[in-house]
């Protein structure tokens, strides 16, 4: 063998460490990946992870979205009940003001004997 192919079988595995290197760093990643969303898994689902082990992040996520969505849809329902009832006291107090209004006129005029009236 000649000192061409030894530089080049050299160079070849060079080469070759250096992907595997990189191929380990990838995997490296992937596992400080896998822990950090272990980690987020335990801090966000740790309610619904106690029910069921099994279930993917996937699946909390759209179970947790699922649980926003209602309470969200109750939250609007009771804004909705609220802002009638409050329309209606609003109808209420308006009248009420032109009722007093109406009996401090009529009260005015009959103490001032401008009642059209008379007995």
């Amino acid at each position: 063998m000649g000192e061409k192919e030894f530089d080049s079988q050299i160079q070849e595995l060079e080469s070759e460490i250096e992907r595997i290197t990189d191929q380990l760093d990838a995997q490296n990643d992937y596992e400080n990946v896998k822990k950090e969303l272990d980690i987020l898994r335990n801090y966000e689902f740790k309610e619904e992870m106690d029910h069921e082990k099994t279930q993917t992040v996937e699946e909390l996520l759209l179970l947790k979205n699922k649980r926003l969505q209602k309470k969200a849809a109750e939250t609007n329902a009771l804004l909705s009940d609220k802002t009638n009832e409050l329309t209606q006291q609003s109808e209420t107090i308006e009248r009420l003001q032109d009722e007093v209004s109406l009996k401090a006129t009529l009260v005015a005029e009959l103490e001032t004997g401008q009642w059209p009236h008379r007995c």
